[in-house]
């Protein structure tokens, strides 16, 4: 029996001298020198707007306006500042990247002058462009409501007839009767108001290419009436420079 006490007390000795190895450091070495203090004006805190960084999946809609700088669009009048609405589909993959499926479409007035009597005419909405495009996001992550990001995108292009008569006000039929590459750069801002909802707005320059129309149309050739009507672009080079300026809004999942 003494010998079973001994070796307990021998045992509760040692587990006491393993369980404080900062005290038997203090006893023979001295104690441990204390944290240095935290910079001034420091306050520990956390990100109440963490949940931005996450990774999860969210649909978006947008107001959209395309501002037309430059054009080349062979038997087509001017076009005219367009404007119209977009819809995607984005993953955020963490606090830098985004990665979106987006498609816009805007309306455009046509605007030509006739060339027998010099008369203006404004044909209301009568043109279309859509786009549809895979874009990255790059996020510049932040503490607060507010996140800015650059943009840059690229896809395909349409461009066509809205079907839209402004003679009868109303709709008849509309056609894309040619197509080419797309590409956008810029960036924006970003708002949220919960771990489910964002709204912000975005400022993209977008460059689009049009070559040769991909089926007949009837186009009648303005420069010259005597001509008989021609058949759309030809493989000639036709562009849309433009700046897009959108507005959208957005719900995470």
């Amino acid at each position: 029996m003494k010998n079973k006490m001994v070796l307990m007390l021998a045992a509760l000795t040692g587990l006491m001298v393993l369980g404080t190895p900062d005290l038997a450091q203090a006893q023979y070495y001295g104690a441990r020198p204390a944290p240095p203090p935290p910079p001034p004006g420091f306050i520990p805190r956390h990100n109440p707007y963490g949940y931005k960084h996450r990774p999860h999946f969210y649909i978006n809609g947008e107001l959209t306006g395309l501002i037309v700088l430059s054009q080349q669009l062979e038997n087509v009048g001017a076009l005219s500042h367009g404007a119209g609405f977009g819809l995607g589909l984005g993953v955020r993959t963490g606090r830098w990247v985004s990665i979106e499926g987006n498609w816009t479409f805007t309306a455009h007035d046509e605007i030509w002058t006739d060339p027998n009597n010099g008369i203006t005419t404004r044909e209301i909405d009568s043109h279309q462009v859509q786009t549809v495009t895979v874009d990255m996001k790059v996020h510049i992550p932040t503490w607060g409501r507010v996140e800015p990001f650059f943009q840059v995108g690229g896809g395909w292009a349409f461009y066509g007839l809205s079907g839209y008569s402004p003679y009868y006000d109303s709709f008849d039929y509309g056609y894309l009767y040619v197509s080419g590459p797309t590409f956008s750069v810029g960036g924006g801002g970003e708002a949220w108001f919960g771990p489910h909802f964002s709204m912000g707005a975005k400022l993209l320059y977008r460059g689009m290419y049009f070559g040769e129309s991909e089926f007949p149309i009837r186009v009648e050739d303005r420069s010259d009436p005597n001509k008989p009507e021609s058949y759309g672009l030809t493989p000639n080079s036709n562009f849309i420079s433009a700046l897009s300026v959108d507005f959208f809004a957005a719900v995470h999942f």
